[in-house]
């Protein structure tokens, strides 16, 4: 993300964003604990923040009892 749309963000957007980045594979359950929001209040800003073009979902099929290591560039 660029530094002047980071600048451009709420303060919770921020944070979900700054939540999500760190642990991309947070659920949404995750993210609002990690934030201190409500579960509804997490979709919302996730939404968002999709919407801005800012996050992507991607869904991936682990095997169960399986680590998983997942980096963002």
């Amino acid at each position: 993300m660029t530094e002047t749309k980071m600048k451009k963000l709420p303060t919770l957007d921020e944070k979900v964003y700054n939540a999500i980045k760190e642990n991309p594979t947070a659920t949404r359950e995750e993210v609002a604990q990690i934030v201190g929001i409500t579960l509804q209040r997490a979709r919302e800003r996730i939404a968002v923040l999709k919407k801005k073009g800012m996050l992507s979902e991607v869904k991936v099929l682990v095997p169960l009892n399986r680590e998983v290591d997942i980096k963002v560039k």
